[in-house]
């Protein structure tokens, strides 16, 4: 099974700031260690949607 390419880093992070924002999540706006779990998931999120995107064009 071959993994999906990865979006472009500056998309990816674009999209997951954009969802933590909208979602009132702090993952982004706040500093230190102990956000880089939310930011990871945030990250995943916005992996899951343009890999979904992607599948859906064709």
């Amino acid at each position: 099974m071959t993994a999906a390419p990865q979006p472009a880093e500056g998309l990816r992070q674009h999209l997951a700031e954009a969802m933590a924002k909208e979602a009132g999540s702090l993952a982004f706006r706040k500093q230190g260690t102990e956000w880089e779990y939310l930011r990871s998931v945030w990250l995943a999120h916005a992996d899951a949607a343009v890999n979904a995107l992607r599948r859906w064009e064709g």
